[in-house]
């Protein structure tokens, strides 16, 4: 069995367990406004999903405008719950 992770850009160290990425996910949207989400789904295979996402928001506080246009590969066990997350995004201020 898998240990949750998500994996955050090149170079930075994955979060892994539940208690990391909820840390994460309740610490992010306090930092950004205006917040766009959109995504496609590219491909569902047996084992994994792959999507296309992207997001433009403002940063806070210096109201930085941020583009993001990333992938996410998502790995799910029987159940539907979620074993691995990977995202990868690239940046456009």
């Amino acid at each position: 069995m898998k240990m949750f992770s998500i994996t955050k850009p090149p170079f930075h160290p994955p979060l892994r367990g539940k208690q990391e990425v909820l840390a994460e996910w309740n610490t992010v949207p306090k930092t950004q406004e205006n917040i766009t989400f959109s995504y496609e789904i590219l491909s569902v295979e047996e084992h994994f999903g792959l999507a296309h996402w992207s997001a433009k928001f403002t940063k806070l506080p210096s109201h930085q405008k941020i583009h993001l246009d990333g992938i996410f590969k998502v790995s799910l066990n029987a159940k539907g719950s979620c074993m691995e997350f990977h995202q990868w995004w690239n940046s456009e201020v």
